[in-house]
């Protein structure tokens, strides 16, 4: 199942805060002198925000891109921070009825959610600024995955 993967969850394996969200796309661009294809696993989670001086103990969302998802070592992704002063980091999924706090497709479970929301929520940069507004992202999730008409997985 190279090419399908969703997990997302309140359970993150990279730091201490709260929420992760892993996914395979089909949005990879070349860079000068790079050879992949269009498929990458992108992951996003909280890393402490080390730029954070008001002791709010807030994190830093980051992206991570794999794109070389063939690789028999498990080469350096790359890191790129997206967005510092992040208190909550929340990831659910529509199942079409209710909203899950965890999903996870393998190679076994290949349903996919209808939608997939994302809920940020800043500290403020500094005691003289307010906290930003709560950011909210909603994605319908429109795809399926492609499953053998012989009756095994592929």
């Amino acid at each position: 199942m190279l090419a399908c993967a969703l997990e997302g969850g309140v359970q993150n394996q990279k730091s201490r805060f709260p929420g992760y969200l892993r996914l395979t796309t089909t949005t990879g661009k070349n860079r000068s002198g790079e050879t992949y294809g269009d498929v990458q696993q992108v992951e996003y989670y909280l890393v402490e925000d080390t730029s954070d001086q008001s002791g709010n103990k807030s994190g830093t969302l980051m992206r991570v891109l794999t794109r070389d998802l063939l690789a028999t070592v498990q080469q350096v992704s790359r890191e790129e921070p997206l967005l510092s002063h992040v208190e909550s980091f929340e990831v659910t999924f529509y199942d079409g009825q209710d909203w899950q706090t965890s999903w996870l497709v393998s190679g076994t479970a290949t349903t996919l959610p209808q939608a997939i929301r994302v809920r940020l929520k800043q500290t403020a940069a500094s005691e003289r600024l307010p906290a930003p507004l709560p950011l909210e992202i909603l994605m319908p999730w429109s795809t399926q995955p492609w499953t053998s008409t012989s009756g095994t997985s592929t």
